[in-house]
């Protein structure tokens, strides 16, 4: 049988004659027990002459102290303001109970139904909202002061595969520093994708293959955990809080799940905070902007399972709306023929479909190739294109100084940004500035990256030497004794090497190349 306790207060002699004497309380709370099937010991019976204006109250603490220990299952009470006349004391009794697993119970009016009963669920519920806000509001601003101090916050990816977390508060602490190990397996991830030109599936297959354990300790790598190592900028040494923002899914699979918010979702990068020194860089830059361009090319000529060859995929757009054309089947049977068509004509893609019209594969492909055909069998469009660009490009060593002079400035705006975290750090500017001033200084530094990678394109050009010249011809060469024989793969390497670029116009078909200069129109 459930053992119960009961409690019985009164606090006037008044009390008596209206029925809510002790005696009468106490005969009431034994009658429910029965009808309950509860067992009300003799040593578990509390009255009390005591006011209900307070929970200092010598048998109501033992009471409470039974339900704490949870050596009862039920706590009967004549009615609410028998237990307290304070609709908060009776709220925290009620969760008190409710924690502990200990049901209440009142004789004169069930809990769920009266109006005490309601009151009391909307002064936890209320209760328990404003301190879940206290909760989050001490969050965030702990989190905030341990970024101004330097250190990564909690929740801000602190383990990072690559790096080992030094936990703590004192100076050298709260910050990554880099696993050898692990950090040799993040360098060759990244090698394969940008000189080896390896799909992220491809990455997953060597690398359980050489049995390298995945950051979860597994021997099987997923590819969701490549994708978000190599696009995850911490690797260049920049470490960002408030990145990132919880809020709930747009399509819940389970709404039973403890906790609603278990999506995330990007803040804008003004809103961020970089926490300067906090992971040191066990990549370049140069190398993760190479990979992120990677991605986007092995995104684009993914075959995603077609049972077709498309040559020019990845390669040809719109000239209207300037998306991707995919590949596609029209029709069936032998009247079936394969063509290029718009991504801009798919609802998914566009509200407003795009008006292009779809083109042949065959014809396109065809034009395509011919004017690849004419640059790789005649090598001497390749040399003169390069000794054109070599001219054009300047000298390298002005060209290298102006690196120099641009890296500096570079440097001045990371100074900039460093020195504004480190007024935000003591206090001397508030959130509202520090946002602010940090969009302008990355704006600028986004302009100055901009201004380097082309100049890093001019000194690459400037870099062609004649002995180079010499081995791209021998190449040429070589290549124009085999071209009619290419394979569909080979062909997707020139096609790749050239940089190739078809524009699909309403009037026209323009072909355009990087190295050498390749600009062909055809009218449609």
């Amino acid at each position: 049988m459930t053992k119960a306790i009961c409690y019985t207060r009164v606090s006037t002699k008044g009390q008596k004659e209206e029925g809510t004497s002790l005696e009468t309380q106490l005969e009431a709370c034994l009658k429910f027990a029965h009808e309950h099937n509860y067992e009300v010991p003799t040593g578990l019976i509390f009255p009390e002459d005591w006011s209900g204006a307070t929970l200092d109250r010598p048998n109501l603490e033992e009471v409470r102290n039974q339900v704490r220990s949870r050596a009862v299952q039920a706590l009967i009470v004549y009615s609410t303001d028998r237990l307290a006349r304070n609709p908060i004391h009776l709220a925290i009794v009620a969760e008190e109970c409710e924690k502990h697993k200990v049901r209440l119970s009142f004789v004169t009016e069930p809990l769920d139904a009266s109006p005490e009963g309601q009151l009391i669920m909307y002064v936890k519920g209320y209760a328990a909202q404003i301190e879940r806000e206290k909760i989050a509001d001490r969050t965030i601003r702990g989190k905030r002061m341990r970024a101004k101090q330097g250190r990564i916050p909690a929740g801000s990816g602190i383990g990072l595969y690559g790096y080992d977390y030094i936990r703590g508060k004192e100076n050298g602490q709260g910050v990554r520093k880099v696993n050898e190990e692990h950090a040799a397996v993040v360098k060759m991830i990244f090698r394969w994708l940008v000189e080896d030109k390896m799909t992220l599936y491809s990455i997953c297959v060597k690398l359980t293959e050489m049995s390298i354990l995945s950051p979860k300790g597994t021997n099987r790598w997923g590819l969701s955990t490549v994708a978000r190592l190599v696009r995850n900028s911490a690797y260049t040494g920049k470490t960002y809080a408030f990145k990132h923002l919880s809020v709930e899914p747009k399509n819940p699979k389970n709404v039973n799940k403890r906790y609603s918010k278990v999506s995330r979702k990007v803040r804008p990068p003004e809103e961020w905070i970089e926490i300067p020194g906090a992971t040191p860089a066990i990549i370049s830059e140069d190398t993760f902007r190479l990979a992120q361009e990677q991605l986007r090319r092995n995104f684009e000529r993914a075959k995603r399972n077609q049972k077709n060859e498309y040559l020019l995929s990845g390669h040809i757009r719109c000239g209207l709306c300037a998306r991707r054309y995919n590949g596609h089947r029209n029709g069936v049977g032998r009247s079936a023929y394969l063509q290029y068509r718009c991504a801009g004509k798919h609802r998914t893609e566009s509200i407003i479909p795009c008006p292009s019209k779809a083109v042949r594969a065959s014809e396109v492909e065809t034009l395509v190739w011919n004017e690849v055909k004419k640059v790789l069998a005649h090598p001497d469009l390749v040399l003169f294109e390069l000794q054109t660009r070599q001219r054009e490009a300047g000298n390298r060593e002005g060209v290298e100084k102006q690196l120099t002079l641009l890296g500096k400035r570079i440097n001045g705006v990371d100074g900039a940004i460093q020195r504004l975290v480190t007024l935000y750090r003591y206090n001397e500017i508030d959130d509202e500035y520090i946002l602010k001033e940090n969009k302008k200084l990355k704006e600028e530094k986004q302009r100055l990256l901009q201004e380097k990678e082309q100049l890093r394109k001019r000194l690459e050009v400037c870099a062609v030497t004649d002995f180079q010249i010499e081995t791209i011809k021998q190449y040429c060469d070589g290549i124009a004794q085999n071209i009619e024989q290419f394979t569909y793969e080979e062909k997707r390497l020139a096609l790749e090497a050239l940089d190739i670029k078809v524009i699909v116009k309403p009037e026209s078909i323009d072909v355009q190349g990087t190295i050498p200069a390749i600009t062909s129109t055809q009218s449609r």
